[in-house]
């Protein structure tokens, strides 16, 4: 997409407000008191005025039942097996004052189908009264099979790609004045398969038409083995690269307008107001925590401790490219973090190199365990724009020498100096604050020995890698303890690394006892505490 258009889309968007829109429904007194259960099923409305619309479907045997005024949408995953109660009308049922959406049965692992082949069908329809085709098959093989595979490749470092077929045009006996996604899709498969298409060997589909009835100009699945996404009139790695995140389970990447500072006492929370993310506003990376979720690799580590840090450009293939720390521990016990990383204008984040700072310093975000729709971009230089919103996150970015302080969580980012190859950023964590592992973390850890044997009088290698959720954590002591044949230990203390693993050595004494020796290294943070075992032998 052009910077022209960029910018005319945004501040189209920009130009309005809002919050997060929730699938509502207003019932009459009439409506039973219910109870729903069955397979969880999310979909995401994108309109062109920046309006996200959530909904929530409850598959059953016979029928499907909209959820009204769902809360917890964050900690929901498409395929789960829920239960709900509420007023009950027809196949809408409104939610009792929680909102809350239960699991009746194990979750899914989460967006556990974002890694390896995706195999897309792309059918091309029209309609009875609209037989125009307005983009060509080529075109779109190349904007879905060409731009946004290379996007989905660089954002997942190879993890993801797309592979599949362009089909169509195929002219659906409906009018384009009517507006129901899911007679679209049916249609659309009927006339594929017609074609001579197998589209059981795809497991996500697109239904590309011209602009029709409809509102939104994408519409989707939110995760699953087997996903649909709709294309209103819109044809471009913005709507394709956008509604495949949410094929692949990703909700939206907010962002967070405030008045006197990037917590401050006034604050709007803005759908799509990440200035740096095809989540959010403009065609970015996938943030960490989305890429996180996805189970792609960033080059992330943890700090759980003060310390330096160099951020190596998020785009990039090497070096450490985001950083979380721990911020702390919200009402429902899960942690909450803070996510750092320093774009630059390159790859697919050469976009965000014509606006503002996003491309100039670090960005600093926050997102909560286990909530999908809980990432927010924060706005080091709050206010600077009071024309939209949006626009005064374009210079969110905290630049070279400035600091950001959370007083709560007793943490502060230094960024020290930024360059081309990387930002260094200085981080200071004070006892007391709201950091330090929270009941959904979950720390890990391996430890091993240079070798299995040895003599006395060698000197004996220790390793042991310590992980947050497959995290890596920096700054953590580990305790080495060597138990010797005959009971009495040694213990010896070393600190994490850069990729989460501390190193010791220990001297074996000539005179030492031969025989089996026993080896724990423990490390901890907060009120979690991880323990690896092994064993080596003296000859």
């Amino acid at each position: 997409m052009s910077r022209t258009n960029t910018v005319t889309r945004v501040r189209r968007i920009g130009a309005v407000l809002f919050g997060l829109a929730v699938s509502m429904a207003i019932l009459p007194a009439s409506a039973n008191v219910g109870l729903v259960q069955g397979r969880l099923q999310i979909q995401v409305e994108d309109h062109a005025n920046g309006r996200a619309v959530e909904r929530y479907f409850v598959d059953q045997a016979s029928r499907r039942v909209e959820l009204a005024g769902v809360r917890n949408g964050g900690r929901l995953t498409s395929g789960s097996t829920v239960r709900a109660r509420g007023s009950r009308l027809g196949n809408v049922l409104a939610l009792d004052s929680t909102g809350t959406v239960e699991l009746a049965a194990t979750a899914p692992a989460e967006l556990a189908y974002a890694t390896g082949v995706q195999n897309v069908a792309v059918i091309l329809v029209n309609f009875s009264d609209a037989t125009t085709q307005p983009v060509s098959a080529a075109t779109v093989q190349q904007a879905v099979f060409g731009t946004t595979d290379a996007f989905l490749r660089e954002n997942s470092g190879g993890q993801a790609w797309l592979s599949g077929s362009v089909m169509g045009w195929y002219t659906l006996p409906i009018s384009k004045s009517a507006c129901d996604p899911a007679q679209i899709s049916q249609l659309a498969d009927q006339a594929a398969t017609s074609a001579g298409n197998n589209l059981s060997a795809y497991t996500r589909k697109f239904y590309v038409f011209p602009k029709n009835a409809c509102t939104w100009a994408g519409l989707a699945d939110v995760g699953g083995a087997n996903t649909r996404a709709w294309f209103n009139g819109k044809f471009d790695l913005e709507n394709f690269g956008h509604e495949f995140g949410h094929n692949l389970g990703l909700m939206h990447s907010h962002g967070l307008d405030c008045d006197l500072s990037p917590l401050g006492t006034t604050c709007t929370p803005l759908s799509y107001g990440d200035a740096a993310d095809i989540m959010g506003n403009l065609e970015g990376h996938y943030n960490a925590f989305q890429k996180q979720r996805l189970g792609w690799s960033t080059g992330m580590v943890t700090m759980s401790a003060s310390g330096r840090v160099t951020l190596a450009p998020y785009s990039g293939t090497s070096g450490t490219r985001a950083v979380r720390i721990p911020r702390g521990i919200d009402a429902s016990g899960a942690t909450t973090w803070y996510y750092l990383e320093y774009r630059q204008p390159t790859g697919f984040d050469t976009v965000l190199g014509y606006y503002g700072t996003l491309s100039k310093g670090v960005l600093v975000r926050t997102a909560t365990e286990g909530d999908g729709d809980s990432t927010y971009l924060l706005d080091m230089t709050p206010n600077s724009d009071t024309s939209s919103g949006f626009v005064d996150l374009w210079d969110s970015a905290l630049m070279a020498g400035a600091t950001y302080a959370d007083s709560v969580a007793k943490v502060t980012v230094k960024v020290v100096s930024t360059d081309a190859t990387g930002a260094v950023v200085d981080v200071t964590m004070q006892a007391g604050g709201g950091g330090g592992g929270g009941s959904t973390s979950n720390l890990t850890e391996t430890v091993a020995t240079s070798k299995a044997s040895y003599l006395r009088g060698e000197t004996v290698g220790m390793g042991s890698q310590v992980l947050d959720n497959g995290v890596p954590v920096v700054g953590i002591s580990v305790t080495f303890t060597i138990t010797r044949p005959n009971g009495s230990s040694v213990s010896v203390n070393a600190v994490t690394g850069s990729n989460g693993t501390a190193s010791a050595v220990y001297k074996l004494a000539k005179k030492d006892a031969r025989g089996g020796y026993g080896l724990r290294a423990q490390a901890k943070i907060g009120n979690q505490t991880a323990t690896a075992n092994t064993t080596f032998s003296v000859q």
